[in-house]
């Protein structure tokens, strides 16, 4: 099992190589982390598209995923963040099923600090009977520039919350993004369970 949380390899300007891509105009250099968790549930954010332990959770939840950095780094702008969820209505009958998502980004030293959040939710209506309704949730989070040292961490924090029916919701962590996870037809039609986060790391730190 990989460690936990996951090392995140030097960021500095000369590492720039390292980003995946830049904002030129706000000088920041951006680095894709993909939210897994591993077997004992324990939660991570990784940078390579590995198949997660289970690749989602059902129903309500409230989860962190890490990554520490072994040098000292600044972030700064906005935080780009998606995350799938899916409804399933087993009933014959139609149900309103409904979610509120709230992603924290979170710097971990000896205690947590909150550098920014958003939120989004989405009240369907009514769900046919046995049918799936999937969302890919896409989120905006503007952090000012904060500075890690070497063994600082950083959280997202993912809050998903059933607003109705809370029972027969899940939420999407596959760095892999497997649409044949969970119960048939879950992930299909959001295109997969791989959730994303879009970090910008200061270029000239």
């Amino acid at each position: 099992m990989p460690p936990h949380p996951q090392v995140f390899p030097p960021l500095s300007e000369g590492a720039i190589a390292s980003y995946d891509y830049y904002d030129f105009a706000s000088s920041v250099g951006y680095k894709t982390f993909y939210p897994a968790d591993f077997s004992g549930a324990t939660y991570s954010l990784v940078t390579e598209t590995i198949y997660s332990h289970a690749g989602y959770t059902a129903g309500e939840c409230d989860l962190d995923f890490d990554v520490e950095f072994k040098r000292a780094c600044d972030i700064k702008g906005d935080v780009w963040v998606n995350v799938p969820c899916v409804r399933f209505n087993a009933t014959g009958s139609g149900l309103t099923i409904g979610y509120t998502i709230q992603v924290y980004i979170r710097k971990y030293s000896t205690t947590e600090t909150d550098l920014g959040n958003a939120i989004t939710a989405d009240n369907q209506t009514e769900i046919s009977p046995t049918s799936f309704v999937s969302n890919m949730n896409a989120l905006k989070i503007t952090v000012a520039q904060t500075h890690f040292n070497a063994g600082d961490k950083l959280r997202v924090s993912l809050v998903f919350v059933g607003t109705a029916e809370a029972t027969r919701i899940a939420v999407g962590h596959d760095p892999k993004n497997r649409t044949d996870i969970g119960t048939t037809g879950w992930w299909t039609t959001a295109g997969g369970a791989q959730s994303k986060v879009d970090i910008p790391f200061v270029l000239n730190n």
